[in-house]
């Protein structure tokens, strides 16, 4: 048996009981890949056989066995928080079953002030913001223990969005809520929407373990991770720390390779496995300054302008830097890594000096009034101190003086004011780019992104520091990553999705472990009503017209809101304004014929192709139209005038060459299906069995039910 640093049960224990565990809840396991490429360097790919392209994960570790149980484990925690399905539309496959999403959910409904004669939500009336506006919705939340009272103070602006979930899209249902508990004051709970969970934190803090304490680590140690990438990678907001909003040198102190080699001596041979096929990799505290248990690496081809960057976390410095390196090679070998390329365009006006620079964003404003004391540091000791192991909390300023804190915002405070308040106009550009969540969002999905320019330019204001926590239990590891928030004034939120001996969570700190932060609305991705998806299911005319609200995202492809249309779908590329004017356009072809032909004694025919002239060209005009909905308009003009004179008895081969020659088979097939359908809610079906016809998403919603049904029996039971 193999007992692996920081886990509770020997590793052939756990790949036994969470593949039978897993098998229980309904997955069919395979595991396609298994990688090798070097010493203490082992990866594989694990998947559903019956959803292989939706439900897959990797596993990364120092053996074949920890890279085998890594997968598992993480499969546990995604299918367990269900991050496999929030994505997509499950719509009423759970509505006949004891619960939607989990055992312990409550419902919420909406105001009556927020729904419309159709029961769809009233985007129009969530878009008004006022005193007035928050304390109104404020008062719902209270009234029905969403959120906790702090949290609902800080996030005014949830008042803006629905807070339905995606996966059921029910908004005449409401509000789908799960409970969660304050990790630090058990007694309090609250209970948050899914929705909000889903799209603001997705999969991160999610984890699953042989106990709930290896499980926390694991979720904890990663959301730290993932403030340190975002330190890197992205802006920092000041409702995070308001420090590291203002902190501009963004370099990190290299981890000595003496330290390393004499610690760590398996790191070393690990290092060496990198420098055999030319890459150099430097090994970095990201710690901040002993404030988090973070290391990263930076792997560079010899003679090379691209690089890699690779970030992990653990209470055991160790067991961090084997996560940064597996990492780095998990699914590729050394001819494949997936590097990125630098580029020169934030460098051409750097500042190479030692002057740092403060963001001047509105939403990062700076305050001077942070300082420091200058004294002996004797340390603290607080209720998670690890067996009198002393807080390291000193640095050294550049005048050699000791600085002490005594919390960790004073320390960044103090290393703020050691790097200096120069700004200029020339560094707000450079600086835009770093601040754009899309750099850290890439990174966070796929490696991509670019690091901080500073990163390779300047010296760190931050000091080596040995934090690592040796030979600690899993408890008192998680009681040292708890105190880190604490420290912070951060709120530990914990669910608990577990099964059986599957101890699975999902861990948030709000304004701290976010992956998408809305700071306003126009950074809001997901503002559509998710009720769309589900009126497609229910075939009713009026709930199937769209939203017409000024500031709706008509602009986005109908694949992004069902979250079920692939590409090869006729409707792939279509927008939501594609569809409404597909909508209108049968209504002007089909409802007004009569009409015209009581009010005028002229072609009705003309008449009807005029009128869709027009509507096509005001679509057509429309900031909105991608070239998959112009093609589509073009082609749907085409047809209309070819149903028409068709009408007639005349043949126009020149308008048939014409749509061959530039509209595909598929969007034919869409035209004529919109200019031939009898009646609108016959078209509505069509669109909606040309959606669904999707095996990959029937195998979904069969998943989905089986887990459901399964963890029924389960809470029954209990």
């Amino acid at each position: 048996m193999t007992f692996l640093a920081g886990k509770d049960r020997e590793i052939e224990q756990t790949i036994d009981l969470f593949t039978k565990e897993l098998t229980e809840l309904g997955l069919d396991l395979e595991f396609t890949t298994k990688l090798n490429p070097g010493i203490n360097l082992y990866s594989c790919e694990l998947v559903d056989r019956n959803n292989p392209s939706l439900i897959h994960t990797n596993g990364k570790g120092i053996s074949e066995k920890a890279s085998i149980a890594s997968a598992l484990g993480e499969m546990a925690e995604r299918l367990l928080n269900q991050s496999f399905f929030d994505s997509y539309y499950m719509g009423n496959a759970s509505d006949d079953l004891p619960f939607n999403r989990y055992h312990d959910e409550i419902w919420v409904k909406y105001p009556d002030s927020y729904m419309d004669k159709n029961n769809r939500l009233r985007l129009d009336k969530m878009e008004v913001f006022s005193s007035r506006r928050k304390k109104e919705v404020s008062d719902f939340f209270l009234k029905n223990n969403l959120f906790s009272k702090k949290l609902i103070d800080e996030i005014g602006w949830m008042a803006l969005r629905p807070l339905t979930d995606y996966a059921t899209s029910d908004t005449q249902k409401g509000i789908c809520a799960v409970p969660m508990t304050n990790e630090h004051f058990p007694d309090e709970k609250a209970y948050f929407p899914l929705r909000y969970l889903e799209s603001c934190f997705c999969t991160n803090g999610m984890c699953a373990g042989n106990t709930p304490e290896e499980a926390k680590v694991q979720g904890l140690s990663e959301i730290y991770e993932r403030f340190v990438r975002r330190f890197l990678f992205g802006y920092i907001p000041e409702s995070y720390s308001k420090t590291l909003a203002n902190t501009n040198i963004r370099a990190l102190p290299v981890i000595p390779e003496e330290f390393i080699s004499r610690k760590y001596p398996e790191i070393t041979e690990t290092l060496n496995e990198f420098s055999k096929h030319n890459i150099r990799v430097t090994c970095y505290d990201a710690s901040l300054g002993g404030v988090f248990p973070v290391v990263a690496v930076c792997a560079q081809p010899v003679n090379s302008v691209k690089y890699k960057i690779s970030i992990g976390a653990h209470p055991n410095m160790k067991i961090a830097l084997e996560r940064t390196l597996t990492e780095l090679m998990q699914g590729v070998e050394w001819n494949n890594l997936d590097y990125v390329n630098f580029s020169l365009k934030p460098y051409i006006n750097h500042d190479f000096t030692d002057n740092s620079r403060k963001y001047s964003d509105s939403v990062l404003k700076y305050k001077s009034s942070d300082t420091y004391q200058e004294e002996d540091c004797t340390g603290s000791e607080d209720e998670y101190a690890n067996d009198g192991d002393e807080q390291d909390c000193s640095e050294q300023a550049s005048d050699g003086k000791t600085l002490t804190w005594n919390n960790q915002e004073e320390m960044f405070s103090s290393l703020s004011a050691l790097a200096g308040e120069d700004i200029s106009e020339q560094a707000e550009q450079e600086e835009y780019h770093f601040r754009d969540s899309l750099n850290f969002i890439g990174n966070f999905i796929d490696g991509s992104g670019e690091v901080h320019p500073s990163f390779f330019t300047h010296e760190s204001k931050f000091k080596f520091t040995d934090w690592s926590l040796d030979n600690g239990t899993t408890e008192e590891e998680y009681k040292y990553l708890l105190n880190i928030a604490r420290k912070l004034d951060k709120k530990v939120w914990c669910y608990d999705a577990s099964y059986k001996d599957l101890y699975a969570y999902r861990l948030i700190i709000p304004n701290l472990s976010e992956v998408y932060i809305f700071d306003g609305r126009e950074n809001e991705d997901e503002l559509n009503d998710p009720s769309i998806a589900r009126s497609f299911k229910q075939l009713s005319p009026d709930d199937l017209s769209l939203p017409d609200y000024p500031d709706a995202d008509t602009a986005g492809k109908l694949s992004d809101v069902l979250h079920l249309v692939e590409n090869g779908n006729q409707y792939a590329g279509l927008n939501l304004y594609s569809l409404e004017s597909m909508i209108d356009l049968y209504n002007l072809v089909h409802e007004n014929i009569e009409e015209c032909e009581d009010d005028t004694q002229e072609d009705p025919g003309q008449l009807i192709y005029d009128k869709a002239i027009d509507l096509a060209e005001h679509f057509m005009n429309s900031p909105y139209v991608n070239e998959s909905s112009l093609l589509y308009s073009v082609c749907l003009i085409m047809h209309l005038r070819l149903f028409l004179e068709d009408e007639k008895g005349y043949s126009n081969k020149n308008a048939t060459r014409f749509i061959k020659i530039f509209c595909d088979n598929a969007t034919q097939q869409l035209a004529d299906r919109v200019i031939s359908a009898d009646t609108q809610t016959e078209l509505m079906k069509l669109i909606r069995l040309d959606i669904e016809r999707n095996p990959k998403h029937d195998n979904l919603i069969k998943t989905f039910r089986k887990l459901i049904k399964i963890q029924t029996k389960l809470h029954k039971n209990l």
